[in-house]
């Protein structure tokens, strides 16, 4: 279990949620992306 340093220090470091639709459509066609790979992967 971490500690209440290494906890605070891992939400600082968490990205920041994006601002604006544009960030959000780009960040989800990455994540099909990525998750097709994985599933592409699997299947083989």
């Amino acid at each position: 279990m971490s500690t209440l340093p290494q906890f605070k220090a891992m939400i600082a470091e968490l990205p920041s949620p994006p601002a604006d639709l544009e960030v959000k459509l780009r960040l989800l066609g990455s994540d099909l992306r990525r998750h097709a790979t994985l599933q592409a992967r699997a299947a083989t």
